[in-house]
């Protein structure tokens, strides 16, 4: 019962541990909403269709970042029904090549 009691703070300070070390990785960069026009799918769209648009949302910013789970990462909220497009955590940088592409 004691080694329970012991290792759910440990649990805890791991967590908190590694929520502050991620925490610098998104201080410096900020949230854009990035507009890409609207949506091919009309008013009868499935949730296949959604996903669909969340999954290229994911694809697209993962060309901007290393991969797609590390833009997975940054997005805050993609949007899937009245437009097309997503927020996510970006620098700079990142916000200056989207606007060239787009």
């Amino acid at each position: 019962m004691e080694i329970k009691m012991m290792r759910a703070p440990s649990v805890l300070l791991t967590f908190l541990i590694s929520a502050f070390l991620l925490l610098p990785v998104f201080a410096s960069n900020k949230v854009y909403i990035v507009y890409l026009g609207g949506h091919y799918h009309g008013k009868d769209a499935t949730a296949e269709d959604f996903n669909r648009a969340t999954n290229f949302h994911k694809e697209f910013l993962g060309y901007f970042f290393e991969s797609k789970e590390k833009a997975q990462q940054a997005i805050v909220y993609s949007f899937t029904k009245h437009i097309n497009g997503f927020a996510a955590y970006l620098d700079e940088d990142q916000v200056a090549q989207i606007s060239n592409i787009l």
